[in-house]
């Protein structure tokens, strides 16, 4: 969060799988009521209704405008980041990102929708916010990464930003980047995790368990400790002792033991 003309730039990642913040993440779920609910952790109320934040899962949609759910979770992202400098009331200005090809199409809609209330009240964890909205911007997903440092980009390089439900890719040719070669793929760490959990079935016929999400290092699922593979499949996986110099969990050797889990999993582990 950054101090400008008396507002609060707050940099927020509309994320499918988190919602990230300079200083929080968390996930892009909610469950929405009309009456208080039991648990009321991560409770946010707004408008008469009550959200508890980052409870179930949101499905893809390319479309972020089609409900008020990433306006609740916008609410909440901010409540979260003001919570840190001890504020319950600024004016703040929004700087978000949409994909790298739908930027063009989605931008100013977007930008409608996270400004239909120039001013909100709202209560959050238990505490009231009241914030004014002074503007919105939209840029390109990723891109932030590298602009501070754009001009070291010389040559031929591409920028990959990988997420939970879509992957973006930038080429970047002498410093610039190429519009010809931005590229939007509906493919992230979800649909990875999908994958390998259709191939641990249909080889092993085990099923992972549901508190596994995306996000999750693929090392942690495959740790001797655990009960979510058997130990048939952990042994074939996991070398027994860490080889000396090699921090790696696959080793060729048993990559070859089921070659299409292997590179699933493999492929996992190079995105995370």
């Amino acid at each position: 969060m950054k101090n400008y003309n008396n507002s609060k730039i707050i940099g927020i990642d509309h994320g499918y799988g988190n919602i990230k913040t300079a200083n929080c993440c968390f996930s892009t779920g909610i469950l929405a009521s009309d009456k208080e609910p039991i648990f009321k952790e991560n409770m946010l109320v707004w408008n008469d209704r009550y959200y508890l934040i980052g409870e179930g899962h949101k499905e893809f949609s390319a479309d972020k405008m089609l409900d008020e759910d990433y306006y609740v979770l916008t609410l909440a992202a901010i409540a979260r980041e003001l919570n840190i400098c001890k504020l319950n009331s600024a004016d703040v200005f929004i700087a978000a990102g949409l994909p790298l090809t739908w930027v063009a199409g989605q931008k100013d809609d977007f930008k409608k929708y996270l400004l239909q209330n120039e001013t909100v009240d709202y209560t959050f964890k238990g505490k009231d916010y009241h914030i004014h909205i002074a503007g919105v911007d939209v840029y390109p997903q990723g891109f932030a990464a590298i602009i501070n440092n754009i001009k070291d980009f010389s040559g031929v390089n591409m920028l990959c930003d990988i997420g939970n439900g879509t992957m973006n890719v930038m080429f970047v040719n002498d410093k610039k980047p190429d519009p010809r070669r931005c590229y939007t793929e509906k493919f992230g760490t979800h649909q990875c995790m999908l994958e390998i959990k259709e191939q641990l079935m249909r080889l092993h016929h085990i099923t992972m368990m549901p508190f596994i999400k995306a996000k999750t290092r693929i090392g942690i699922i495959l740790m001797p400790q655990t009960t979510l593979l058997s130990k048939r499949i952990r042994n074939n996986f996991m070398p027994k002792k860490r080889e000396k110099g090699r921090n790696r969990w696959l080793t060729n050797e048993r990559m070859r033991y089921s070659e299409n889990s292997c590179i699933t999993l493999l492929r996992v582990c190079l995105i995370l």
